[in-house]
């Protein structure tokens, strides 16, 4: 080989690793999308309506008090067929801060936990009835209720002590 032949091939050599370093640099390193987590709305005070209701068995009477929708969720939550309302009251509900609530036959604890959407509430409501506690904590849509009940003995016929929160705006 001669020098010339050398000098050339060398400049080849030299031309095809400096265009792929270029290529190789001019694509951009694939490097993972961050995950987006999408904010929390921020909690805000919001209002709920608060029913005490004693629930019995009987022959399907309902409170006129009791409004239908209310009525409807007792009547496929609960096992007993008549319901008298005891108290009712609307309960402004800071964020993150537990309210306590009066009853007629016993106490609430509703704490507001976090507005999901503008339609749903995250609450954790704790009653503490004449006879047993219950604590519960869910999702509340709009217009809907979130039931507790503690019942009065552990008979099949036994009546409830209920608490109907929701409503919630």
């Amino acid at each position: 080989m001669s020098r010339t032949t050398g000098k050339l091939f060398g400049a080849i050599t030299f031309a095809i690793l400096a265009v792929s370093s270029l290529a190789i640099a001019d694509k951009p390193e694939e490097l993972p999308k961050p995950r987006r987590v999408p904010a929390q709305q921020p909690a805000i005070a919001v209002t709920c309506d608060v029913f005490e209701v004693w629930a019995t068995h009987g022959k399907g009477a309902a409170d006129p008090a009791i409004n239908k929708v209310l009525l409807k969720r007792l009547e496929n939550s609960l096992k007993q067929t008549e319901f008298k309302l005891q108290s009712s009251t609307k309960a402004a509900l800071p964020a993150k801060k537990a309210e306590s609530i009066k009853l007629a036959k016993g106490t609430a604890t509703i704490t507001l936990i976090e507005t999901v959407n503008k339609s749903q509430v995250r609450l954790t409501v704790d009653f503490n009835a004449a006879k047993g506690n219950s604590k519960q904590t869910t999702l509340v849509s709009a217009g809907d209720y979130v039931i507790v009940s503690a019942n009065q003995s552990n008979a099949p016929n036994a009546e409830a002590h209920v608490l109907a929160v929701g409503s919630c705006k």
